[in-house]
């Protein structure tokens, strides 16, 4: 029993001693102290919307106009970015590059929030207002069922846990368990996420009924009124790398989609792999996408639509700048590499 004990305590003294020089370490890099924006926080933090005469300067007063209404939530609305960063104003630029093409307006029916099955309201609104082919913006909770009593319970779940009373002194009084913490909330609200993303694409869950009947609604009426319809499933901007954990949802929306005969477009293979710190609107913090992602959707939804002839070929650029890619790549492996030094 004595050498169990020795044992014991040789092994506690050894995790103090580790949290000890733990907690140098981090006081020592500035690690843990009080939370404020990042240095490299560059959102904007006022936002700034054009006159409605000046939204669309390539719209001619009189003559033919090519409309295509892009409907969706938040990541269509372009949240979190200034008003001309959407995907879909930067996808009417894209349409407008050539002369003699017929001029091209896109207008943005979305609001923040919404699931698809809330977003018909705005098909008919796009329709009314003359959409010839309309881009139906998906993200991967638009299946939630807002009569859900217990989803903003959940979603609380997903936010770290403020720890109370003798714990909440004792982390803020050390910042190796402070951190232990809240690598530990990570662990968790990751596997809450999951779970409840999980359950949205149950079967069972109303919410995914409501979607499946939603897109069906939107592939019907455009077809009697013979306009053109296009889904484009987006990714959430955090969690890029080969772990991507959503993959199931991508999976569930696009053989839904297949069902309704609605052509889509997965965004995930333009964005996997690349870095969530360049690509989402708060990194760790908000997977809406920023300003580089939208640019990087609008370029893979205009080229989609080229390409599946969605839109007509006199929209295909005429005039394009040498991309980088060649010289960045021949730059940087010899910037950072020793054995690239060409002979």
């Amino acid at each position: 029993m004595r050498w169990l004990l020795k044992g014991a305590g040789l092994v506690l003294f050894g995790v103090l001693l580790a949290l000890g020089l733990f907690e140098v370490v981090l006081r020592l890099a500035g690690v843990g102290g009080p939370a404020d924006l990042d240095p490299t926080y560059d959102r904007p933090n006022q936002g700034f919307v054009p006159h409605v005469d000046r939204q669309h300067p390539w719209s001619p007063a009189e003559g033919p106009l090519f409309k295509v209404a892009v409907i969706g939530d938040s990541f269509t609305t372009g949240y979190s970015n200034q008003w001309a960063d959407s995907y879909g104003r930067r996808l009417e630029l894209l349409l407008n590059l050539n002369a003699g093409a017929v001029p091209a307006e896109v207008g943005v029916f979305a609001r923040n929030g919404t699931s698809t099955f809330q977003q018909l309201e705005f098909l008919d609104l796009a329709l009314d207002w003359g959409a010839e082919l309309i881009v139906l913006g998906l993200f991967l909770n638009d299946t939630e069922d807002h009569k859900d009593a217990e989803l903003d319970a959940r979603r609380q779940a997903m936010l770290p846990r403020v720890p109370t009373g003798f714990a909440r002194r004792l982390l803020q009084g050390s910042r190796a368990l402070a951190w232990l913490y809240l690598r530990y909330e990570d662990i968790r609200r990751y596997r809450v996420a999951l779970a409840l993303q999980e359950d949205m694409f149950a079967p069972d869950y109303p919410g995914w009924k409501k979607f499946r009947q939603a897109i069906r609604r939107f592939g019907a009426v455009c077809s009697e009124r013979d306009v053109r319809l296009v889904a484009v499933i987006w990714p959430s901007m955090g969690g890029l790398g080969p772990g991507y954990p959503h993959r199931i949802a991508h999976e569930r929306m696009a053989r839904a989609l297949k069902r309704a005969g609605i052509p889509y477009l997965d965004l995930l293979p333009e964005f996997e792999g690349k870095s969530s710190l360049r690509l989402a609107a708060y990194p760790d913090i908000d997977v809406h996408p920023n300003e580089v992602a939208h640019r990087i959707g609008a370029t893979a939804v205009f080229e989609y639509l080229l390409e599946s002839g969605q839109i007509d070929s006199s929209y295909k650029p005429a005039r394009s700048r040498v991309a980088g890619e060649g010289h960045y790549r021949k730059y940087v492996r010899r910037k950072r590499s020793p054995h690239y030094f060409p002979e």
